[in-house]
């Protein structure tokens, strides 16, 4: 495979991180910084998260994608129905939550409960399963995942491409959580009460709407490859 379409792979698979929104892994991050050892706690959170990426995709990567790429060989149109079906999945998924989010009035997505609280108030190994449970439920219910890992593994690479495209994914999807946690440890004490407040606002203001819309793009984008 070309220089060129490599790099084009891993471009997309960093555009497709960076716009998995994880609003479950960042609301579980932010709880996580106001507990004792916050930064420590968190960063095993994210380790379990980043770990199960990696498995899941290198397995739907290397078991599925290879499936796919075997009947694709034969019936080529099996792409174009697995863009198509998942456009149209998305579209209705953006839609659904569109009716949803307008007909409600709650005022707040993020607001723990005290007991949620407590409940996160966990040991190092405890969280980095949870991180995994967390991503594995999301991932595994996530269309563009799904198809962006069946499609890596259709593309033949090497090992050593696989690789670096998956721990692409992983991080670019992190990067949000990662980014909090690193402003968090460089603010002094007495703002850091402060950068999770503002973290939270964001959360609560842009998280639903950026779901809307990207699954309205993606499924718009799906839709036009595959009749293309």
């Amino acid at each position: 495979m070309h220089n060129t379409t490599v790099t084009a792979v891993f471009l997309s698979l960093a555009i497709l991180g960076l716009i998995a929104v994880d609003p479950i892994g960042i609301a579980v991050t932010l709880i996580i910084l106001v507990q004792k050892k916050p930064i420590a706690r968190s960063l095993s959170f994210i380790a379990g998260s980043f770990s199960i990426l990696i498995i899941l995709g290198y397995l739907i990567s290397r078991y599925l994608g290879k499936y796919v790429y075997k009947v694709a060989s034969n019936y080529h149109w099996i792409i174009t129905l697995i863009e198509l079906a998942s456009g149209l999945i998305l579209l209705l998924i953006s839609l659904y939550l569109y009716i949803k989010s307008s007909k409600s009035n709650y005022k707040k997505l993020y607001s723990p409960s005290l007991k949620l609280i407590n409940r996160l108030n966990l040991g190092y190994i405890h969280l980095f399963f949870i991180g995994v449970a967390v991503v594995s439920i999301q991932s595994l219910a996530d269309v563009v995942f799904i198809l962006a890992m069946t499609r890596l593994g259709s593309l033949k690479l090497s090992n050593i491409n696989l690789s670096l495209g998956l721990l692409i994914y992983a991080i670019s999807s992190l990067l949000i959580q990662c980014l909090i946690i690193f402003v968090f440890s460089i603010t002094p004490s007495k703002n850091k009460k402060k950068v999770i407040n503002k973290a939270s606002v964001l959360l609560e203001k842009y998280t639903n709407k950026l779901i809307i819309m990207i699954s309205f793009i993606l499924g718009i984008i799906l839709l036009f490859t595959a009749l293309a």
